[in-house]
């Protein structure tokens, strides 16, 4: 899958497939989750922490706010697929800071103590 940016952008190689349904798609989007894009991708996150699920799982991309240049891999394409990095810098203190407000305030916070 493209990223939760990348998608709402429509910036994918599979762009000019969906360019008839993406402007739609976005709008929706919109309608259901307010704001106006900018953060769509934490405005999902929450919508994912919201679910009645046990477990909520996100990609890191999603977490960093990337557009399709995120994107892990394109189904059906042999080369350069899984080849997405991240550095230890990426991951800002506002990053984990909104992630920490987020699942506290959907009840998802866990706390892990280790033995002594």
């Amino acid at each position: 899958n493209n990223t939760t940016l990348g998608w709402f952008l429509n910036d994918s190689a599979d762009r000019q497939a969906r360019a008839a349904d993406a402007p739609r798609e976005a709008a929706t989007a919109l309608e259901m989750l307010g704001g106006d894009g900018t953060d769509i991708h934490w405005r999902m996150l929450e919508l994912g922490l919201k679910a009645g699920s046990n477990l909520a799982l996100f990609p890191l991309q999603d977490v960093l706010g990337l557009d399709g240049s995120g994107r892990m891999n394109v189904p059906g394409t042999v080369e350069g697929n899984w080849a997405w990095r991240f550095a230890a810098s990426d991951l800002t203190q506002a990053h984990a800071t909104k992630l920490r407000a987020l699942t506290s305030a959907h009840g998802r916070e866990q706390r892990v103590v280790l033995p002594a």
